[in-house]
Order: structure tokens, then C-alpha cells, then sequence
């Protein structure tokens, strides 16, 4: 397959932690965590991983449910 992405850029922030927090209605919600440290991330340069590790979680998910 060729590289879709080969000329691309993205550059996003990722921090090394996240939690969950809830709100007053009760939703919940996933923020950076206290203290956690921020780095550039360019989502285009992982995409391969990243889908593969989507169709894991996916296949985790249908197998564990049967």
C-alpha cells in the first residue's frame, strides 16, 4: 500500500496521563490527569499503528462478548 500520508503533517499535543471526570449533569469525561506533561504528537507519522490498534480493540471487544 503506498504511504497516504507521506507529505503529510499534524502536529497535535498528547500528555503523558489522562483521567476521568464527571460533571454536575453526570457525563463523564477523560482530561489530561494533575501534573501530566505535555509533548508534541503527529498523529499522521502512527496512523498504520493506530488502526491496527483500533481493529484489536475492536476484535477484543467481539471476542469477549460471545
Amino acid at each position: 500500500m503506498k504511504d497516504l500520508f507521506k507529505h503529510a503533517s499534524s502536529s497535535w499535543v498528547r500528555y503523558d496521563r489522562y483521567e476521568w471526570r464527571k460533571d454536575k449533569n453526570g457525563k463523564y469525561y477523560i482530561t489530561p490527569a494533575p501534573n501530566a506533561m505535555p509533548r508534541i504528537y503527529d498523529p499522521l507519522k502512527e496512523y498504520q499503528q493506530m488502526v491496527l490498534d483500533a481493529l484489536n480493540v475492536g476484535l477484543m471487544i467481539r471476542t469477549s462478548s460471545k
